[in-house]
């Protein structure tokens, strides 16, 4: 059964592939918990789209094929507007996957305290002002808060501009049996002459372990973190898998508030990507990280 969900802090509803008629009232305020299947709620494949999202159709058409987990992951998609039931229509034609639309346009709309946009300019555009500074956001810290994620035990991102090919093996039976909480794409890094207040990042980290007294878990990540001059390494994020109860843990919690309230990924374009590296240096040990490359599975991006 494929379920279209939609919801934001003052509009919920869901869709049924079969009937497309409202639920009743009641059922509303239990769509983050309802669990139609019983796979339902394990794993999911999300995406987070602000277009027409029938676009999707050519990365989600090849999941149910090339991703070996006997459809058992969800597809969910995050977006802002409502789309065409159309477009919803296409997506459904093209995978068994029980798929969930779940509107973010409050993840959007809002800023971390004591910032504001308007008195504010950022040092990168794309598709709007403050557009990749909400998606950095929503990847790093807010889709943590989504009552629909916190009933999954791992959810992995692809981006629209991203694509499975060739055939992968269920990653997530993989991470679960190595016990790794993070799965990451290929390294790369950003650097301070192309996103001016990039560095302040470093002297953030390095403040933050001395004043909370954080011992990484891999220190020579964190150490090759920061051993280019005036560089930052980073996992590539437009693919990469997250154990949610992992990312949710009061001591990384702690630390995703404590960036929030610099304002860096804002003011810097701190991405989610630098983040998710010096996360995982922070508080996973070196067995605990998985990397796509070490694997061979085949992808493309951008595709």
């Amino acid at each position: 059964m494929i379920i279209f969900v939609f919801t934001s802090s003052d509009k919920q509803f869901f869709w049924n592939e079969h009937t497309l008629c409202k639920p009743k009232p009641e059922r509303i305020s239990q769509i983050s918990t309802w669990n139609p299947t019983a796979n339902a709620r394990k794993t999911a494949i999300a995406f987070l789209y602000s277009d027409q999202v029938q676009k999707l159709v050519p990365k989600i058409s090849v999941l149910d094929i090339q991703f070996l987990d006997n459809l058992s992951a969800d597809i969910v998609i995050f977006h802002t507007d409502y789309p065409a039931k159309a477009h919803m229509q296409a997506i459904a034609s093209v995978t068994k996957r029980q798929v969930i639309f779940y509107n973010v346009d409050d993840a959007f709309t809002s800023f971390p305290k004591g910032f504001d946009p308007y008195l504010e300019e950022p040092n990168w555009m794309k598709r709007g002002k403050w557009n990749y500074q909400h998606m950095c956001r929503f990847w790093f810290k807010l889709i943590m808060d989504i009552p629909l994620v916190l009933e999954y035990k791992y959810v992995m991102r692809l981006d629209d501009d991203s694509k499975i090919i060739g055939a992968w093996d269920n990653i997530f039976d993989l991470m679960g049996k190595r016990n790794a909480v993070y799965f990451g794409n290929v390294e790369e890094a950003d650097s301070e002459n192309g996103l001016p207040g990039l560095m302040k990042l470093k002297t953030f980290t390095i403040n933050y372990t001395e004043s909370y007294q954080v011992i990484p878990k891999n220190p020579k990540r964190l150490i090759r973190a920061f051993d280019i001059p005036n560089h930052i390494r980073l996992y590539n994020t437009n693919f990469d898998v997250i154990k949610v109860d992992f990312f949710r843990r009061s001591e990384i919690r702690h630390w995703t508030d404590a960036v929030d309230a610099t304002h860096g990924i804002f003011k810097y374009r701190w991405g989610d990507h630098v983040l998710r590296y010096l996360t995982t240096a922070l508080f996973a040990t070196p067995v605990e990280v998985l990397l796509r490359t070490d694997f061979n599975l085949p992808y493309c991006h951008p595709c």
